[in-house]
């Protein structure tokens, strides 16, 4: 190995130093295989051709605090033409019914936003608010 150069760590392949640091100790290959991934991961796309798959889409998207803590979106959080909708259906929803936002396939023209009634832990129905 040349003095100044470091083996990538996922290929092997001779790197400069500092290159790599700034890298994670990885070639430019595998950098942009690692970002790729890494990605794909915080943002998943979601393929939605029933309406089981956008109930899924939409629970496995909704934010996690959510699910932590088991609570529905407060109406102050709702944008301001959609609160009085918002409100309207929060009231005829069961005690043990939440309501959670979702938002997925940020970055394509399959985007979907809107809200997901939860009941027992499991996504029960869909409010689509916003499509691209």
């Amino acid at each position: 190995m040349k003095p100044g150069y470091i083996a990538c760590i996922d290929c092997g392949k001779e790197v400069i130093r500092v290159v790599a640091k700034k890298r994670k100790g990885r070639c430019y290959e595998c950098w942009q295989c690692y970002q790729q991934a890494r990605s794909e991961k915080m943002h998943p796309y979601y393929t939605v051709e029933t309406d089981e798959d956008l109930l899924g889409a939409a629970y496995d998207s909704a934010p996690w605090i959510f699910k932590a803590l088991r609570i529905s979106l407060p109406a102050f959080l709702v944008r301001r033409e959609l609160r009085k909708y918002y409100q309207d259906y929060k009231a005829k929803l069961d005690p043990e019914e939440r309501i959670w936002p979702f938002h997925f396939n940020q970055m394509s023209l399959a985007m979907r936003r809107g809200f997901v009634v939860v009941r027992d832990g499991k996504p029960d129905r869909v409010w689509v608010t916003e499509m691209s």
